[in-house]
């Protein structure tokens, strides 16, 4: 396995911006958005990739340090981490030892992770695993009219909308 540094937005990685959970969020105007959203804090790239023979997995990541205290997310947002394959359980383990050396390397109290409730899991399945949060995320395509939005929401959700 090899770990290396990854350049947000850069023509090699076009993975990311394919991918609709973080596409928007590696966007330049974005960032800028968070960064003056978060003023009182500064960002630090840690974004990085592993690469195996047949999988690479990409998390984008920011050390953030505000006041004396520092935490690590993308620009506040939780960490996610995205695979090109599922990810096996030896690979798994490595992910696990190297956030743990990123949170002594800072001295971190916690992670705050964004895990994707998967088909066919209930939410006692999660609980179980002491998750403190369970996220649901809708994106909409903007660009598309309103009656081609409304339809791909629920009928009870529609007059919400």
């Amino acid at each position: 396995m090899m770990i290396t540094y990854l350049k947000l937005n850069e023509p090699e990685e076009k993975y990311l911006s394919k991918v609709k959970e973080i596409s928007h969020k590696i966007e330049k105007n974005y960032i800028e958005y968070k960064k003056l959203y978060y003023s009182t804090s500064f960002f630090e790239n840690i974004s990085f990739k592993i690469a195996t023979f047949d999988n690479i997995i990409y998390c984008p990541l920011t050390l953030e340090k505000r006041d004396s205290t520092q935490k690590i997310n993308f620009y506040g947002d939780p960490i996610e981490i995205f695979s090109k394959k599922k990810v096996d359980k030896e690979l798994n383990e490595y992910l696990i030892s190297y956030f743990e050396s990123l949170k002594k390397k800072y001295n971190l109290p916690n992670l705050f992770f964004k895990v994707r409730k998967t088909p066919g899991k209930k939410l006692e399945d999660f609980k179980n695993k002491k998750l403190n949060k369970v996220f649901s995320d809708i994106f909409i395509n903007l660009n598309l009219n309103i009656l081609q939005i409304k339809k791909n929401f629920a009928s009870t959700l529609r007059n919400e909308l």
